[in-house]
């Protein structure tokens, strides 16, 4: 007797696809999922910032290899005094990118342009990390505020870095710094509330750059009511009596505005919406024999690290 395999597999599959679905089910009970880890990894987002006072070659690799540039993600340079807005040459090879803000250049007192001296902010990141969107808020010869949306495959959250650059010349008057004031109030993005599940918020804001605003010792009052983790240090602050920020809010229609005036509505800004000043908080100066500061090298940048959760 011959048999065709073929056929009597067929059938088979035939006579066990008539089966009905409960009576499959039951002969074949379902397995159960096996539990995934819920456990969420965390990475650090270094951010760092420095006032360049005019960006050249040799001090982008200074920064590079500055000690306190541990691993960094993004680097805010104010004051870059870049006549263009692509990314040089000697960026690219280093395998980063800039994304430039460039500022109109500053006037004499007669009111006619300055020859070269002009100031801008700048984000720096490294390449095909980070998908980025920007948003320009102010672009005047005396201030420049730029907001820079990030997201990325490695990094769950956004994260928005807002870089400010406020001229030191108190010639500004008050109502166009409250004006400025009032453009990051209205582009700053609280962040979203922890719950059990999520221990960590959906998106991220910094605000970065250079204020030149004196607020003195000065701590912000929302931290009086701070308790638990994460644990905040008081910030060391200037104790120079003249570097004290005043106490009264300054005036609109004054027609200047001092460092000390520009303090109060700096930490007003603060803490309004609950946020800290990094400067002098938490990293302490870097401690490198090798390294010596010298005139030709850039100042020690600030740092601004976020537990970041990852997929």
């Amino acid at each position: 007797m011959e048999i065709n395999l073929n056929e009597h597999n067929k059938k088979r599959r035939l006579s066990k696809s008539r089966t009905p679905q409960k009576r499959r089910d039951k002969e074949k009970p379902p397995q159960l999922k096996k539990k995934t880890s819920t456990t969420q990894q965390t990475e650090p987002f270094n951010c760092y910032t420095i006032n360049i006072r005019g960006l050249t070659q040799q001090k982008w690799k200074a920064i590079l290899n500055h000690p306190s540039t541990n691993d960094p993600h993004a680097i805010v340079i104010t004051e870059h005094h870049l006549p263009f807005g692509h990314t040089p040459s000697y960026v690219t090879t280093s395998g980063w990118v800039f994304y430039t803000i460039q500022a109109p250049f500053k006037k004499e007192k007669d009111g006619n342009p300055t020859l070269g001296t002009r100031s801008g902010i700048l984000l720096a990141t490294r390449k095909n990390v980070f998908a980025i969107s920007e948003k320009i808020h102010h672009q005047s010869d005396l201030f420049q505020t730029a907001t820079w949306t990030l997201s990325a495959s490695e990094f769950i959250l956004i994260i928005h870095i807002t870089g400010v650059y406020l001229s030191p010349d108190n010639k500004v008057p008050t109502s166009e710094i409250k004006d400025l004031y009032t453009t990051l109030n209205n582009q700053f993005h609280t962040p979203s509330p922890h719950s059990p599940q999520n221990l960590h918020c959906h998106h991220y804001h910094i605000l970065t750059g250079d204020f030149n605003s004196w607020v003195g010792m000065e701590q912000e009052e929302h931290l009086s009511n701070h308790l638990g983790f994460p644990h905040i240090p008081i910030r060391a602050g200037d104790p120079h009596p003249r570097r004290q920020p005043q106490d009264r809010v300054p005036s609109s229609a004054s027609t200047t505005t001092h460092a000390r005036a520009r303090g109060r509505l700096l930490l007003d800004f603060l803490n309004h919406h609950t946020l800290i000043i990094a400067n002098d908080r938490f990293l302490p100066p870097p401690n490198d024999s090798t390294y010596q500061n010298k005139k030709n090298t850039p100042p020690s940048p600030h740092t601004f690290q976020l537990r970041c959760m990852t997929q």
